[in-house]
């Protein structure tokens, strides 16, 4: 079941969405709190505006995405992919990589942002530690 509509504002809270494709969507002004995305692909979407709060993306893939003045809170990203994605204007505080994906945009972005990195991998290297995404 597609759980997001896109034709307002909104709030979404405690729920679970598994297994699902968007593409072309627009989360924009938005607040997503507590949301356990697993298996999910976002496919040219845009993340404008919006807050994501402890939010858990498991097994997830980010293809062509924007993110932008989007404030990421104690979120993780576990075995999750980014390609070719653009940040901008964004900003996360405890926010957790862990053995996902990284594209060089995403990675030169999150290196400004309060992150932590376990067993990541840029398309180019592994990223153990703050340091390799220094170094990246």
């Amino acid at each position: 079941m597609n759980t997001m509509t896109l034709e307002k504002y909104e709030t979404i809270e405690n729920v679970s969405i598994k297994n699902e494709v968007y593409e072309n969507v627009v989360i924009s002004g938005s607040y997503l709190n507590n949301v356990q995305f697993q298996n999910v692909t976002f496919k040219n979407c845009s993340f404008f505006g919006s807050k994501l709060n402890e939010c858990q993306f498991t097994g997830c893939k980010f293809i062509n995405c924007k993110f932008q003045f989007l404030n990421i809170a104690n979120c993780n990203f576990i075995s999750s992919n980014f390609i070719n994605c653009v940040w901008e204007g964004s900003s996360g505080q405890m926010v957790l990589f862990e053995n996902s994906h990284l594209d060089s945009k995403t990675l030169f972005f999150l290196g400004r942002m309060e992150c932590f990195f376990k067993n990541c991998f840029s398309y180019e290297k592994p990223i153990h530690s703050e340091k390799d995404l220094m170094a990246a």
